[in-house]
């Protein structure tokens, strides 16, 4: 039998065939059409379309999926057979599984996809110009797109099948008056997740309620209760032993002593402390961008000074909050402050973001630093701007990352 491919190594057949979104299931895998990229042809950049391998997934829309279609021929050995109806009756029993599992459904919908910004229409750093370099049509750099902040509890936000959704993707608008930013790719681009373990020491009593309530079934759990009840009796005769000694050795000497103290003392035990490392959350991501920008001509001066401007303006809330409570007035703009711009920050390659590079959620902005003198000595230009700039931002993303949205929300 031959050994499965992957498509993205095989060759599309009649690639017009085809819609970004398009996905095809194979024994278990999930396989979706995606630009994956672009190419020159006759000095004219054009998408690149693959059918890329999102391996074993329950949900096909969380990897992008969106119209179920029959398996192309070719892509993968021993794709023939595997019809359309055959993967029809494959995503029933997952949509059936997802039913017993989850009542009320939550999207984690995928924000639109980003592309490269035209000639003219975003700040950049360097600028293009005859024999200046700059981006290049095909190079790496950073964008930043400027979104309006949209409250997480203003209005029921729902996604296009009907389910809650929690990364807003489809809320996002560009802040009117802010352009985007393009800078070159800075020389420290890691990113990391963190999660909370804690461990928890929870009393013998304690663990044996706990033990009871979690079993299945009312009958279970009574029994439960009836067993914790009498290990609660059983436990009684040493612990009301060890309490008259605490209390007795306290109000003759003074000594304060510990149940585990007395045990240890006399039996040579100690209390069970029953600590199990429990999950306590996931922590929001933090990460940091330095550059440091080198105006060329005035040009390029006005430009570094103009996006400069904008990071700061982003990152301060406004004295014009709009309405609050649905009320717009004076005692309203004297009392409230409205809340700053939030950033798309993204890592690109030519006309598409970088899959291979880290993908963040929505982030604020929390830090802007400008260092003026980033060589150790002062030097201007004519105009009076600085000969360099260091420019330190600090982003946290505003939203939590779930497993199921690694290689597509996030990396």
């Amino acid at each position: 039998m031959a050994e499965e491919q992957s498509p993205q190594a095989q060759p599309s057949t009649n690639a017009q065939a085809w819609k970004v979104g398009d996905y095809f299931m194979r024994a278990g895998k999930i396989y979706v059409y995606e630009i994956t990229g672009y190419k020159t042809i006759e000095g004219k950049p054009q998408l690149t379309f693959e059918w890329v391998d999102k391996g074993l997934g329950l949900d096909p829309s969380k990897f992008g999926g969106k119209k179920l279609v029959t398996p192309p021929t070719g892509l993968i050995a021993d794709a023939t057979g595997y019809t359309l109806e055959q993967q029809q009756a494959d995503q029933d029993i997952i949509d059936a599984s997802n039913a017993k599992t989850s009542k009320y459904k939550i999207s984690l919908g995928s924000m639109k996809p980003v592309g490269r910004p035209t000639e003219g229409s975003a700040y950049r750093y360097p600028m293009p110009g005859a024999g200046e370099g700059g981006i290049a049509v095909d190079g790496d750099y950073v964008l930043f797109n400027f979104k309006d902040y949209e409250p997480p509890y203003g209005n029921q936000r729902t996604a296009t099948d009907g389910a809650f959704d929690y990364n807003q993707a489809g809320e996002y608008t560009n802040s009117t008056g802010f352009k985007p930013v393009m800078l070159y790719m800075p020389e420290d681009i890691s990113t990391g997740f963190k999660t909370n373990w804690d461990g928890k020491a929870v009393s013998n009593l304690g663990t044996d309620a706990l033990r009871a309530l979690g079993q299945e079934g009312m009958g279970a759990k009574t029994a439960g209760a009836i067993t914790t009840l009498k290990n609660f009796t059983d436990k009684m005769k040493p612990l009301a032993g060890a309490a008259i000694v605490k209390s007795a050795t306290s109000k003759l000497s003074g000594d304060t002593l510990s149940y585990d103290d007395i045990f240890g003392g006399i039996s040579g035990a100690i209390l069970n402390p029953n600590t199990e490392l429990l999950f306590g959350g996931v922590q929001l991501r933090n990460f940091s961008l330095n550059f440091k920008l080198v105006p060329r001509h005035e040009k390029e001066s006005k430009e570094v000074a103009m996006l400069i401007k904008q990071f700061k303006k982003a990152m301060l809330p406004t004295k014009a909050p709009g309405q609050v409570f649905g009320t717009d007035n004076k005692g309203v703009t004297l009392g409230f402050i409205g809340v700053p711009k939030l950033i798309q920050v993204s890592f690109m390659k030519g006309a598409a973001e970088n899959s291979r590079l880290p993908k963040f959620k929505m982030c604020a902005l929390t830090s802007v630093d400008v260092n003026y003198t980033p060589d150790g000595a002062y030097a201007t230009y004519k105009d009076g701007q600085p000969v360099a700039v260091g420019l330190s931002l600090s982003f946290q993303e505003t939203k939590i990352c779930f497993s199921e949205e690694v290689g597509t929300n996030v990396n």
